[in-house]
């Protein structure tokens, strides 16, 4: 688990940063340091920002001893459970957007593999975020 969640953080994080979604990793150093000394590492708070409605969102993913054969837990702005989340976003946005009748249905979370990781999942996060913007 820690060889390849320190592994997707270098390759896909450098520094720390994503180009891809906006978004920076808080105590990235640190983290990198406990994966390698094999220490307990907190949960992981990542910073998206979302320029069209000038938001910063906090995720914070806590990964457990199964990681990548289960997901890590997910939190939006430490208040809200990401699956909760994405079954309050308007169907008809949703279907308008993306042709699905369903987002929690076809969330990474809900059909996990190893194959997924933290980019994707924080590349679904923010679209959906920014549907859940829009819907309000």
């Amino acid at each position: 688990m820690r060889t390849r969640l320190k592994n997707e953080l270098i390759r896909q994080w450098p520094d720390g940063t994503n180009i891809t979604n906006s978004g920076f990793i808080e105590n990235y150093e640190d983290i990198i340091n406990r994966l390698e000394s094999h220490i307990d590492i907190e949960p992981i708070n990542i910073h998206i920002i979302n320029y069209e409605f000038d938001k910063v969102i906090l995720i914070t993913l806590k990964f457990n001893n199964n990681y990548p054969f289960k997901p890590p837990t997910v939190m939006v702005n430490t208040t809200y459970n990401y699956k909760q989340l994405v079954v309050n976003i308007n169907n008809t946005l949703v279907k308008q957007t993306l042709g699905l009748d369903c987002l929690c249905c076809s969330s990474i979370l809900c059909k996990w593999s190893p194959a997924y990781g933290i980019s994707h999942l924080i590349d679904e996060i923010s679209q959906n975020l920014h549907l859940k913007l829009r819907s309000s």
